[in-house]
């Protein structure tokens, strides 16, 4: 079954990656996953055992849950979840003064090396 992706939010604490998503029969759900891949909103997916095509191509992804979209949740999720990218566009370095958890940033950032 295919699905399109409506919006993704990832946790930089946990390294959790969230997916709204809805099927072309307009059921909607949440998938928490890791953060190998971050599924971009208008992407066709499509589940396999192992994975899932993500716009035709296959991708290795461990999908950690599955839950029913509910919109207040959703909206919660999205209030709670925050990512210091927010507040720099411009620069290829994530701003944030902590070591994300994230392996792929949603926002093609690269993580400064820390000064130990």
């Amino acid at each position: 079954m295919k699905w399109k992706v409506i919006d993704t939010v990832a946790c930089p604490n946990t390294g959790i990656v969230f997916s709204a998503i809805s099927s072309f029969k307009m059921l909607k759900l949440i998938i928490w996953y890791d953060s190998n891949i971050i599924l971009p909103p208008g992407a066709t997916i499509e589940p396999y055992s192992s994975g899932m095509k993500i716009n035709g191509l296959f991708k290795p992804v461990t999908l950690y849950y599955v839950t029913p979209f509910r919109k207040h949740f959703w909206k919660e999720l999205k209030q709670k979840v925050h990512c210091p990218e927010n507040r720099d566009t411009e620069s290829p370095w994530c701003p944030s003064p902590v070591q994300c958890a994230l392996k792929t940033c949603p926002y093609g950032k690269k993580m400064k090396a820390s000064l130990h």
